[in-house]
């Protein structure tokens, strides 16, 4: 499969439909509007997110944190919406624009590997990379392709990815600090991003809006802000 900007986009409205349990139309209106969705109970377990791709603005929810949003947002527009007091922060993701990808060289100091998900293990005995690796090895989610970049045989610097979905993978990258400010960061992001390109799969590089160091690295490889939801939520019931 060609990865043109086109098929991207169909693989994403694709995961975020499932998720969201809702149309295509909804995701990407040119009207705004707001469309509420009951989630039922999963272990006894209230929930809440909220999505905004188009001009739509999403809300999934258990029932009685449905009807207190609903209540709360009524004729409110968009970024009033992502105000209000019961959203702490907002998460954007990103995904690449074609046209826009970007290679990247480093010093030949430095090294870098792929590693597969069969090699993985040894890369989880290493601390300090919380943003990069799953260290729970109970987690659903697990890392399972990585970019290793070394100086002198030592990892300074971790890209990675998990698969979330039907070919969509999250990724996430760390760098020991005092290796920063040399374009490791988006070296790596950029050699992972174009691997999982090559596979036919999506990256999607998520960030919390304040983290603008994060953000950076994102849109100089080469990705742009497909949506935004909320990053934690907190409700009194």
């Amino acid at each position: 499969m060609s990865m043109t900007q086109e098929v991207l986009i169909d693989i994403l409205l694709d995961y975020l439909m499932k998720i969201f349990e809702c149309s295509r139309e909804d995701l990407i209106g040119d009207q705004y509007k707001q469309i509420f969705i009951e989630k039922k109970f999963a272990d006894n377990k209230r929930s809440f997110d909220i999505l905004s791709m188009g001009n739509t603005l999403i809300v999934k929810a258990t029932p009685e944190r449905l009807k207190y949003v609903k209540s709360k947002i009524k004729d409110e527009d968009r970024d009033a919406v992502f105000s209000m007091p019961f959203i702490r922060g907002q998460y954007l993701h990103y995904i690449p624009k074609i046209k826009y990808l970007t290679e990247f060289s480093i010093s030949d100091d430095y090294t870098y590997e792929l590693v597969e998900a069969e090699n993985i293990n040894a890369l989880l005995e290493k601390e300090g990379y919380p943003n990069a690796l799953i260290y729970d090895r109970n987690s659903v989610r697990k890392t399972e392709l990585a970019v290793v970049v070394k100086i002198y045989g030592e990892t300074v610097g971790i890209a990675s990815g998990c698969k979330v979905g039907d070919k969509i993978w999250q990724i996430g990258v760390d760098i020991k600090s005092n290796h920063r400010n040399r374009g490791l960061a988006s070296f790596i992001v950029s050699k992972l991003t174009n691997e999982l390109l090559s596979r036919g799969q999506l990256p999607v590089y998520d960030v919390i809006s304040s983290n603008l160091n994060s953000q950076r690295v994102a849109q100089k490889v080469g990705y742009q802000v497909a949506w935004i939801t909320d990053w934690k939520c907190s409700f009194e019931q």
